[in-house]
């Protein structure tokens, strides 16, 4: 039981390593080049558990060769504009100008059901709409609307919009996030006010307290009394 607990350690730090090593990427981001080195490193961290007559520094050996070759790949892809489009493809045109492509559907085997779900996961159900879509190397689809089909933006409403500011977490599953409160350049004093202006007694009784800087607070409250409410600040 010890030497399965043993190599469960060690193959969790390894691939933990290798994941840490391909950065903060969701499999959806991908790389074609990564994705294989994904699956083939779930495969070598589990035989050594599966199999206790194997060494475990064949598991181990094995994942260190796939942490440089993805190491490497990466450091050609950028130094190299040959490399990276061997490694990760191009990027294609399947709608220019709201005219499918089909010679770029044909090449990349993409049907147009594919198109037309990739499209809705956009918001968009009218292709007469689309200036271009583009398939990026990792699968995802970047669609481009014709401008009369775009949101107006302020300038073109003639409006002023206000600053965008970041929202700060000050009070997150009932605990004060004393760092951000910090951050906030706010007191307990201040954060303790607007949680009884809300009709809650003390942090403990709130969920999640979210401060926009001069603009609101956000406060949901945690069950039973589960309401939200949102309060105008100014200082």
């Amino acid at each position: 039981m010890f030497n399965v607990l043993l190599r469960a350690f060690f193959m969790f730090i390894m691939v933990f390593f290798l994941v840490r090593l391909m950065g903060k990427r969701q499999v959806g981001e991908l790389q074609p080049y990564e994705f294989v080195i994904t699956m083939m490193t779930a495969d070598l961290a589990t035989i050594p558990l599966s199999d206790l007559s194997l060494p475990l520094v064949w598991g181990i050996i094995g994942i260190l060769v796939l942490s440089f070759c993805q190491l490497l790949i990466s450091v050609l892809s950028l130094k190299s504009a040959r490399m990276r489009k061997f490694f990760c493809g191009r990027a294609c045109v399947l709608i220019e100008h709201g005219v499918i492509q089909e010679n770029e559907l044909a090449h990349l085997r993409y049907n147009l059901n594919d198109l037309l779900e990739q499209l809705r996961t956009k918001d968009v159900f009218d292709i007469s709409t689309v200036n271009y879509a583009i398939l990026e190397t990792n699968g995802e689809l970047s669609v481009l609307l014709n401008k009369e089909n775009m949101p107006p933006s302020c300038d073109e409403l003639e409006v002023q919009a206000s600053p965008t500011e970041m929202s700060i977490t000050l009070i997150s599953d009932g605990r004060t996030i004393t760092d951000n409160l910090v951050k906030a350049q706010k007191e307990d004093k201040w954060l303790e006010k607007h949680i009884k202006n809300a009709g809650f007694a003390s942090p403990s009784e709130v969920l999640l307290a979210q401060y926009i800087p001069g603009q609101q607070i956000f406060l949901q409250g945690r069950m039973p009394k589960g309401r939200s409410c949102v309060l105008k600040v100014k200082d």
